[in-house]
């Protein structure tokens, strides 16, 4: 293990490596020496805090300041925004690490505006990982998944809620689990047999 490795959670040692877009806790980061860790691996480090952000508009001014995207331009669509991604100059060439906080307070039409701009930081880093400059993108919060796979430490706040859910579904009305007799299904083979057939 490299001595940078050891700056930075292992399970995201391979992402920030190849790059990609992951999501994480705020304890994560929190806990990680992230600063430490880029200046040992020579990367540089953008922080997107998305916190002041309640409208799509005001997000998109946000990536645009993120990115130093035109004033002008950055009042425009996802589109453009994905366009100074794909161009945005990235000095060193070893690579980026972004770290987006503040993005689950958005109330304008978060079901819709998260996945748009996780999909343009996403696309961004799957284009500049082939140019061999890997993107890492850290979503740093609760909230869904948003199609990205889980890098923090412990259970996905997602698969916590299923978990509730699946506890929820178990419980009879008086809140006890079911239990189902062992005797409850049978299987007649020479049934299925005839099933199978007419199938």
């Amino acid at each position: 293990m490299a001595e940078s490795d050891a700056l930075v959670p292992a399970q995201w040692a391979e992402l920030l490596r190849g790059g990609g877009a992951a999501r994480v806790g705020s304890d994560d980061v929190a806990d990680a020496d992230l600063d430490s860790w880029v200046a040992a691996t020579d990367r540089a480090l953008l922080v997107l805090d998305t916190q002041d952000c309640s409208t799509e508009a005001e997000l998109l001014a946000a990536f645009g300041d993120t990115f130093g995207v035109d004033e002008d331009d950055a009042e425009g669509e996802w589109d453009q925004i994905d366009e100074y991604l794909a161009d945005y100059d990235i000095t060193p060439s070893s690579g980026l690490v972004i770290v987006w906080s503040g993005w689950d307070g958005l109330d304008d039409d978060p079901e819709h505006v998260i996945p748009v701009a996780v999909d343009a930081l996403a696309t961004a880093a799957r284009t500049w990982a082939d140019e061999g400059r890997p993107w890492a993108v850290l979503l740093v919060g609760d909230g869904p998944s948003w199609e990205l796979p889980w890098a923090g430490a412990g259970p996905a706040p997602w698969e916590a809620e299923d978990d509730d859910l699946a506890d929820d579904e178990g419980d009879d009305e008086w809140g006890e689990e079911e239990e189902i007799a062992d005797d409850s299904y049978t299987f007649d083979e020479a049934d299925s047999a005839d099933q199978m057939t007419n199938w």
